[in-house]
């Protein structure tokens, strides 16, 4: 049969009304997708982006059955790298009632208080009777060596920005001085200001990234401070753990318990790029900089490791983990490491020929002395090597002036890699 004109006409208006049906779907579904990525989902509401996200546990899963590396580590650097400012350690404590004279800026003073949950600097200069107060909002360090201050500037989840802080806590001696890149002379840029440095979005994540273990269980290019996990815990190093404890539970086999990354399962090389991604690697820094006189470079442990002619010789025995336990404290007398260079330079081998001079101890205060490098805070040089005469002669004197014999920083920062 024949369509009337009606007929024809009412499956048209039929068909374009589908059409905008369908077209309205899809704009209403691509207003749902782009509001699910430009704000932050609700607890509970949606799926991270990265679905490995939701395998991180926390350390506090890990003490059920591992209590005797969770309490050694509890006393580790890496489990003090990240905090709230205002948190009432003994660090806080100290800070409350402190006035400094800004070491760069003739009468300035920096005063600094903690009250009701609040850390904060009042910067003061002579002839001005008003003064800027700036509250420190985050602690970054363990406090062993240092622990510096930050505060964000934009709270915007995928584009933080921060200031650091003009002023950094320095434990030996227990003071506070300029925060290292913060004098005209090191930074002279826009970014460095007289009450701290502008820290952009990538330093900003940087910072963060390194100092805790997830910026956030949604997304990894975000930062969420109510939803990071602090600290470079169980996980940063071996991986995500649900898994490996839900095996557990059921008493799976063993080889259902293994973890992502750790012992057995990294490479020396591997583990260096690891530790290197916050310590430094030498695929990362500039080529030029990583030379025998650059004394800079002893902050880099993975760095300097890597130019020694016992990683290189070492045929991939050599790491972090050979000296140090990933779980407690780094031991702090030479003897302890003295004996782990002697596991290979006792026998004489070719590859691994003992010492001419001090066979049998002296090792480290010789080939990997402590240093300052300008941040206030000695360095232990990995970059194994042997010492110019006058290098040691000055050595020897800076030690018998400070009376250890060991802790003294140099004062002749030439080197040879010989």
């Amino acid at each position: 049969m024949k369509a009337t004109g009606d007929e024809t006409r009412a499956r048209r208006a039929a068909r374009d009304l589908a059409v905008v049906g369908v077209a309205a779907v899809g704009l209403i579904g691509g207003l749902l997708w782009w509001s699910t990525r430009s704000t932050p989902p609700r607890s509970g509401q949606a799926a991270p982006a990265d679905p490995t996200l939701s395998l991180y546990v926390g350390a506090a899963s890990c003490r059920e059955c591992h209590p005797g590396e969770a309490a050694t580590f509890a006393r580790h650097g890496h489990n003090r790298t990240f905090r709230p400012a205002a948190r009432r350690t003994e660090l806080a404590r100290w800070m409350d009632g402190q006035t400094i004279a800004d070491p760069e800026k003739p009468g300035v003073t920096w005063s600094y208080s903690s009250r009701d949950g609040e850390l904060a600097a009042d910067r003061a200069e002579s002839g001005k009777k008003e003064h800027e107060r700036f509250v420190i909002e985050l602690a970054f360090g363990s406090g062993y060596h240092a622990t510096s201050f930050l505060t964000l500037t934009d709270r915007d989840p995928h584009r933080p920005r921060a200031l650091e802080h003009r002023m950094t806590y320095y434990a030996h001696p227990k003071r506070l001085d300029l925060t290292p890149g913060h004098t005209v002379a090191e930074s002279p840029g826009p970014e460095v200001t007289p009450v701290g440095r502008v820290v952009g979005v990538t330093d900003t994540l940087k910072c963060f990234r390194c100092h805790c273990t997830l910026t956030s269980r949604r997304d990894r290019d975000r930062l969420d401070l109510d939803d990071l996990m602090p600290n470079v815990s169980c996980e940063r190093c071996h991986g995500p753990g649900r898994r490996h404890i839900e095996a557990a539970r059921r008493d799976a086999p063993d080889e259902e318990l293994v973890m992502p990354l750790g012992p057995g399962r990294t490479t020396a090389d591997e583990q260096l790029r690891r530790c290197g991604a916050c310590h430094r690697h030498p695929a990362t820094e500039p080529a030029d900089t990583i030379r025998p006189d650059n004394i800079e470079i002893i902050r880099f442990q993975p760095v300097g490791l890597m130019q020694s002619k016992c990683y290189n010789r070492a045929g991939g025995r050599l790491s972090c983990t050979t000296c140090h336990d990933p779980h407690a404290r780094p031991e702090s007398e030479a003897s302890f490491y003295e004996g782990k260079c002697l596991e290979c330079h006792a026998g004489g081998s070719s590859a691994s020929p003992r010492c001419p001079v001090a066979p049998k101890s002296g090792c480290i205060d010789c080939h990997m002395r402590r240093r300052e490098t300008g941040q206030h805070v000695l360095y232990t040089d990995h970059w194994i090597r042997i010492p110019d005469r006058d290098d040691a002669r000055a050595h020897a004197a800076s030690a018998r002036a400070d009376g250890s014999g060991r802790d003294s920083p140099d004062s002749n920062g030439r080197i040879s890699s010989r």
